[in-house]
């Protein structure tokens, strides 16, 4: 990765609790927690890209708790 740019990113505290329930099942912090989905969400749209024109169906979807990644 070139260059790395750090955002501030202003959300509701109900979501940040939510955020903060999820890392802490999965053992990782919550910039950790963040970073991952992001990366997460990118490959998934990535793939729905790739896709093509097979409309909504081609997205995998699995549960909330089974799509997020683990923490590193």
């Amino acid at each position: 990765m070139e260059g790395k740019r750090q955002v501030t990113v202003y959300m509701a505290e109900e979501l940040l609790d939510r955020i903060d329930q999820a890392a802490a099942r999965l053992k990782c912090g919550r910039s950790a927690f963040m970073r991952d989905s992001c990366i997460f969400a990118l490959a998934e749209l990535g793939k729905v890209q790739q896709a093509g024109r097979r409309g909504p169906r081609s997205i995998d979807r699995r549960s909330d708790e089974a799509a997020r990644p683990v923490g590193r």
